[in-house]
Parts: structure tokens; sequence; C-alpha cells
């Protein structure tokens, strides 16, 4: 196995002292959004499938747009006779941001939160009187992010309250917002799948309940079917030339009815990678999760077993579970018995589940990666005098 990847500054990545890589390539530069440097990229990328006679390259980062990486492929299939595990030009485009994959999947009549380009402040109140107050929406400027907090949520507490937010709201035809469903208080999954020519060879999903840590469904569950469906039905309308690692985001929105308590699925979000940020900007790989699988014949797919432990971050956990909340014990922002839940959780992640990284038969990656790749690139981070890492650095975290 050959492996190939960014290292910003000269700093070894974790990867490269991995058992299972025969070698490691460092591959020059780190920003590939102009031409020049993609090009540079695609070319690196093809030397080394041609040096190496690779038989089969897959894309496992997210560092390289869908757009490009669908470039490579076009150059390396036609320079050379390497399967590529990536997606095609006409693809590749719809999975290049959130936006884009919502209006691909609605496109296709899955289910997806309610978008609404809005164009007058009148539209906006003609959408949320339809809703009569049963839904929430969140109202983003044509030029924000996905990200929640910089949206303006609709309705407010009261009517006069919401009246006064949007009349100060300046919305022209040329320019129309975005007035989108919040899904903020959906109870949220995450699904991870391996798909080859549009068909779905194993998959995986857990809830996004609790941030520290990954525990497979059961395979059996009624959501974890309801889950695979959406993926399967989603592949299967791409056709053959639809190889990849997807990885979609799924909330659940529970309503009482007449008849019992509702469940709608909604496609929230999709990514093309098997390596995906944690909300603090770090990285945490997901493959571990299918470590231990089963087959089932009858869906023609591999999944968790039933013994499959769960997957956690010791760093992000020991982060999370023991300074961040002995601190804010010191500091009488929460009480001891706070405390001692996140501690004895930490410590039930590190007995019972595995890190996402560390692995007794392949101990060097988890070494470098605490005792020399975190140390560096934060004192790295100090020297220069910043005060976040500006993305060239990488993850400082495995």
């Amino acid at each position: 196995m050959v492996g190939a990847d960014y290292e910003p500054y000269n700093l070894p990545i974790h990867v490269r002292f991995s058992k299972a890589i025969s070698h490691f390539y460092r591959i020059k530069g780190g920003d590939t959004a102009g031409n020049q440097a993609a090009a540079a990229y695609i070319a690196q990328l093809a030397d080394i499938i041609r040096e190496k006679a690779v038989d089969l390259w897959i894309d496992c980062g997210n560092t390289v747009s869908a757009t490009v990486n669908a470039q490579a492929r076009r150059v390396i299939e036609h320079q050379t006779r390497t399967t590529c595990f990536v997606l095609g030009m006409t693809d590749a485009r719809h999975f290049e941001d959130r936006n884009e994959f919502l209006r691909f999947t609605a496109g296709l009549g899955l289910p997806v939160p309610e978008i609404h380009p809005v164009t007058s402040r009148d539209e906006i109140h003609r959408v949320l009187n339809g809703a009569q107050g049963q839904e929430r929406y969140l109202l983003r400027a044509p030029d924000e992010t996905a990200e929640t907090w910089l949206a303006t949520k609709f309705p407010r507490r009261t009517v006069s309250q919401t009246y006064r937010e949007v009349s100060r709201i300046e919305i022209s035809k040329s320019m129309p917002w975005r007035l989108e469903q919040n899904v903020e208080r959906m109870t949220k999954y995450t699904t991870f799948s391996i798909i080859v020519n549009g068909s779905v060879k194993a998959f995986v999903a857990n809830s996004l309940s609790e941030s520290d840590g990954y525990q497979a469904l059961d395979s059996a569950s009624v959501m974890n079917q309801a889950l695979l469906r959406f993926v399967r039905d989603l592949a299967s309308r791409q056709g053959n030339g639809f190889s990849m690692h997807l990885n979609i985001d799924f909330g659940v929105d529970e309503r009482v009815a007449e008849t019992g308590v509702e469940r709608n699925i909604l496609l929230i979000g999709g990514y093309l990678s098997s390596l995906t940020p944690s909300p603090n900007g770090m990285y945490r790989e997901k493959g571990r999760l299918h470590s231990e699988c089963r087959y089932d014949w009858d869906q023609d797919v591999s999944m968790p077993s039933p013994r499959s432990t769960g997957i956690y971050c010791f760093g992000q956990d020991l982060h999370q579970r023991v300074l961040s909340p002995v601190k804010q014990l010191l500091t009488f922002r929460i009480g001891l018995i706070q405390c001692l839940k996140d501690i004895i959780t930490f410590v039930n992640h590190a007995i019972f589940w595995h890190d996402d990284v560390c692995d007794f038969t392949n101990p060097v990656p988890f070494w470098w990666s605490y005792q020399i790749y975190c140390p560096c690139g934060w004192w790295w981070l100090c020297s220069s005098d910043r005060k976040e890492d500006d993305g060239r650095l990488g993850p400082l975290h495995p």
C-alpha cells in the first residue's frame, strides 16, 4: 500500500509511520483552489501512480475538492490502467458544498429540509405564516455559510418581534436570501458508506446526540434500515460510474399526530470523505467502525456486528471530558457531580472503546501524533503569533 498526502511545513504526519504503508509520498503544495495548484497536484498524483504501478487509487481525505479529484481521475484513467475510487466530473459537482448537495437530492425526490429563496419581506412572512408556527427557520444572507450561528432565527417569540426583525432586513430581488428549515432540534444521525458502481457495499450509521464518539446503530434496527434505504436509493440512481466514500447526515423530525409519533427523515448534508472535521476543527477517522463487520447477504451490504465497540478520540475526549470540566469546576461554572460524570465517561471510553488511531499492533502513529506532531504544530502556531490554525498546517490532530 502506498500513501500520499500534504505535509505542510515539512512536518511529517502520523500516517506515514503506519505499518500498513509500504511507501509514503509527500505532495507539495497544500491549496488546490487555483488552476496551477490543481494541475500540480494532479501531475504529482499521476507521477506517483505511474512510478509505483498502482492498481487502485482511493481518495481518503477532504483537503482536495471533488472537482479537482474528478479531473485527476480523468487524467489518471487516460494515462494508466489504474482504477480510481473517486467520482467522475458528472457527479462531482453535486458534492461541492451542502447547498448543491441538497438541491441535487431534492431533484431526485429525496426528502430534504425546506429551502425557500426569498426576494422580499412579504415572501418571508408568507412562508412563516404558512408554517403556522409548526416549523423553525434560519434566514441566511446570499454570502452566508451553513453555520447556524450566522443565521437569523424565525419566528421570534412574539409576532411583533418577528415583524420587527424582518423589517430590519435589507433584501432585494437581485440577491435573494435563503429561508431554511432549522434542523437544530432534530435528532441527528450520520452514515458512512462505501459505494462501488452505484451499489452500497459497506454501511454504518450512528447517532450524533453525543459529540465525543461514535457508536454504531444496531444493523437490524428500524432506524438503521431506514437510513440504509435512503443511501441505497441515492446510490442506485447514479449508475455504474458512482464509486466513492459517502458521508450523509440525516435529521429525524418527530411530531405527535393522532396516530402516534411520526418520524420524518431528512437528508441534511453530504460529504465525499472518510475523514470529516469535528466541531472544533480536528479530524477523526471513521474507517475503524468497520473493523468488526458482519455480512448481510439479503442486502448485500457489510455492516458492523452487534459486538462492535464505540470509537472515540483520546485527545479530544481528554480535553472535553477531563481538562475542560476540571477547569469549569475550579471556576464554579459547573458542579462536582457533572464534572465526575464527564470523567467517568472518559474512563469508560478509555477502557471499553477503541481510539480512532491507537492500535497496539501498530503503535507508532498514535505515539507520533501526541508526542511529536501535535506539540510541534502548537509550537509553530504559538511561535508565529497566530491565534488559530490558518489551515495550512493541516489538522493538529490525527
